[in-house]
């Protein structure tokens, strides 16, 4: 096909990741309404919806998260809102208490993606520490 051959139909495919302040039906209305727009005679097929993740910064699960890692690091780590989109959100709708919490390092989903193989090290012993004291929490909590 040239650059003036033009089709008689085609295909696009749209992914818009929405933020925790944003109602997925909403953005997906909009999109209806933009496409509509253009192209009158559109068919919008959805396969699937994901719902922004977001942690309340009292819930539970951060503060063991955030005490474990205090304990080790002696330092409280920096919370900050990251735009990538996780199974943590899938979690969290399924009702498991979910944090996302990683390694150092760069690249992620490029040509070149390394990580700080100490963060590694030291993630998972800040992982195994909140998960122990989370669970006992729980635990203690259930029996009370």
């Amino acid at each position: 096909m040239g650059v003036s051959t033009y089709a008689p139909d085609c295909t696009i495919h749209i992914e818009r990741r929405t933020l925790p302040s944003e109602n997925t039906d909403d953005v997906k209305s909009e999109i209806e309404r933009v496409i509509q727009n253009i192209a009158k005679d559109s068919h919008i097929d959805w396969y699937f919806k994901r719902d922004s993740f977001s942690c309340a910064p009292n819930e539970s699960i951060i503060q063991h998260v955030t005490a474990s890692y205090k304990s080790l690091l002696g330092s409280v780590p920096e919370s900050v809102g990251w735009g990538g989109w996780t199974d943590a959100a899938i979690f969290q709708q399924a009702g498991i208490p979910t944090i996302n919490i990683g390694a150092s390092g760069f690249g992620l989903h490029e040509p070149v993606e390394w990580i700080d193989f100490e963060t590694v090290l030291i993630n998972t012993n800040i992982l195994i520490n909140a998960a122990t004291t989370f669970l006992q929490d729980k635990k203690v909590a259930k029996e009370v």
